[in-house]
């Protein structure tokens, strides 16, 4: 198979995970089963399809055959179809689809579609969780093992992610007795399933931990920020689970949401600001749209859910969903600027953008003729666009170059530079050197 019909294929895998997620979400929520859709997970599976399927999307065209980019895309798809899962058993179910949480309650008490339904969604949480904490850490970053002796942890993984999924899964038949609403504590085989796929998720951080260990330089720095949010959110699953059912379950959720939040933003930072992948700058816009559509959705969910539990049902259907829209309308793009003006600054840091660099120089150029310094200003354009420690515009021929003009002023150049230096562009004019610009990166 080839890199395209690879990178074609997890892009359409992804981009269905995100619909399922979000569109099942939306459904939920706006025909009133808002309180239904956290119960059931929707508040932490949409998030993490959705963000794994930007990571997916950014980082495939150049790690086509990156075991951790399939991961990271099954954890995005399950979590879709887990999010979509609900939202369709609830539709089906005549009444309160809370009765899905009700330990009394059996496949065999609930009409033979709903039970199909929760077959192939409810156990999918599974493999998008655990696909993440077990594979997902163990060959990150490049897909291969630590060292040939984790291999059967690998395969261990694999296989329990396998039997578990399915075994839990055949439990929903339509004449199953299995207790669809009771806690995993009272669960003997998801008991043993959890506990299993913890200990290989706790295995499989210490193979990141120790992969870390030996790394250096810049690859340290994005091992750094994976092993800490991977740590966070480890732990987080391994306490969430043992506390269910008890007066702690309202704390062991609340920390397995602030664990997520930091999962992803290790993640973000690892790609946005270290280069995790090679991502390219265009990551920004990646940046704009998921602060849209969390805007959106958070806006669109205060409006028509919020209002709408304290105005009450006898209120006109259509009133508070044309009001959030106009609130949307109106903040959309004093939001966008602020996102795209915070993801500048993500990616670029205190650099000046390619676009400003670009814009800049143009409009100096063309006011060339008013006498202004303009080998000093694109020395100036130049550091700052590159995030260089100095830049130097020099003119002349190979051989006998002089610096015209550097950033900072104060810097010292005494070396004539190297043409065939990376961090030296030379500058042509009617197919003959007339100059060289130099930059010198930290």
């Amino acid at each position: 198979m080839s890199d395209r019909t690879i990178v074609r294929a997890l892009r359409a895998i992804v981009a269905t995970g995100t619909a399922l997620a979000v569109g099942g979400s939306v459904a939920l929520i706006a025909t009133g089963h808002a309180g239904f859709w956290w119960d059931w997970g929707g508040s932490f599976a949409a998030p993490l399809a959705f963000f794994f399927a930007v990571f997916v999307w950014r980082v495939i065209a150049n790690q086509p055959r990156n075991a951790v980019v399939w991961a990271m895309a099954s954890t995005s798809f399950f979590f879709g179809l887990y999010a979509v899962g609900g939202a369709v058993a609830a539709a089906l179910v005549s009444g309160d689809p809370g009765i899905l949480f009700d330990p009394s309650i059996t496949p065999a008490d609930l009409p033979p579609e709903v039970a199909w339904v929760l077959v192939f969604s409810a156990m999918a949480w599974v493999p998008g969780l655990f696909s993440l904490t077990t594979l997902g850490l163990l060959l990150f970053p490049d897909g291969r093992l630590p060292s040939p002796r984790w291999r059967w942890l690998a395969m261990f993984a694999i296989v329990t992610l396998l039997v578990g999924t399915v075994l839990g899964a055949s439990g929903y038949r339509p004449e199953s007795t299995y207790q669809i609403g009771a806690d995993i504590a009272d669960d003997v085989l998801a008991s043993v399933l959890i506990s299993i796929l913890m200990l290989i998720s706790l295995l499989s951080l210490l193979g990141l931990i120790s992969r870390f260990r030996r790394s250096r330089g810049l690859i340290r720095q994005q091992f750094k920020w994976v092993v800490w949010g991977a740590s966070v959110f480890v732990f987080a699953v391994a306490l969430a689970f043992p506390l269910e059912g008890t007066s702690f379950e309202g704390l062991s959720e609340a920390l397995f949401y602030v664990a997520a939040g930091f999962l992803m933003t290790s993640y973000a930072i690892a790609i946005g600001k270290y280069r995790l992948y090679d991502v390219d700058v265009v990551i920004s816009r990646t940046v704009v749209l998921g602060v849209l559509a969390g805007f959106i959705t958070l806006t669109y969910a205060l409006v028509v859910v919020g209002l709408g539990q304290l105005v009450g049902e006898g209120s006109d259907g259509l009133l508070l969903p044309i009001a959030a829209t106009a609130v949307i309308a109106v903040a959309f793009e004093p939001v966008r600027n602020i996102a795209q003006a915070w993801a500048n600054r993500l990616v670029y840091g205190k650099r000046a953008t390619p676009y400003e660099v670009l814009s800049d120089l143009t409009r100096r150029l063309g006011r060339a003729e008013e006498g202004e310094g303009i080998l000093i200003r694109l020395a100036v354009l130049l550091r700052d666009g590159t995030g260089a420690e100095r830049a130097t515009v020099w003119l002349g021929v190979p051989g006998a170059m002089e610096p015209a003009s550097t950033s900072p002023a104060d810097a010292h150049v005494s070396v004539v530079p190297d043409l065939d230096d990376p961090s030296t562009f030379t500058v042509f004019h009617d197919g003959e050197v007339i100059g060289a610009l130099e930059v010198v990166k930290p």
